[in-house]
């Protein structure tokens, strides 16, 4: 449990991180066990640096800029660099880059508590919605099927797009 602790600071900027001291108490009479942690924290380590690779488009860039929820200077967190990746594809599957793929790169400079963040972006080609087919309709009137679609075939792919048809 003790490394768990230490790996929950490191995911949230805490590089430092380590246990100061750690006491343990038992009774015996209720057979219970108390535990004290000491942590000592460190400094965070903050964004100093975020790169993406990939794509020139002015356009595109600034809404995948835009897209992005990390900023320079923020600390660091693992999760939130997870959510910018997952924002990142998001956002290029929303410009019609249904293959859209990000990688990223985290380099961390422990002395000055730095983490440089540079993303992969392939956005693959461009796609647009091809031919529906809807199978295995027992209750449900095709036309009704139809009627409820928000693309046509030929129209520029969008994940919203689908997701609006699905609900």
């Amino acid at each position: 449990d003790l490394q768990r602790i230490i790996t929950h600071y490191h995911a949230n900027g805490y590089f430092d991180a380590r246990i100061a001291t750690k006491n343990v108490v038992q009774n015996a009479k209720d057979k219970s066990v108390r535990l004290k942690i000491s942590i000592y924290e460190g400094e965070p380590t903050q964004f100093s640096e975020i790169t993406l690779n990939g794509i020139e488009e002015p356009e595109i860039r600034t809404k995948l800029e835009k897209a992005l929820k990390i900023k320079v200077g923020a600390r660091f967190q693992q999760n939130t660099y997870l959510a910018a990746k997952n924002a990142l594809v998001l956002e290029l599957r929303r410009q019609s880059y249904a293959y859209a793929q990000v990688r990223g790169r985290v380099t961390v400079d422990m002395q000055e508590r730095k983490a440089a963040v540079d993303f992969f972006l392939d956005s693959g080609p461009k796609s647009v919605f091809g031919p529906l087919t809807i199978e295995g309709l027992n209750r449900v009137d095709e036309k009704f099927i139809h009627t409820a679609l928000t693309f046509k075939e030929g129209e520029p792919f969008t994940p919203d797009a689908l997701q609006e048809t699905q609900e």
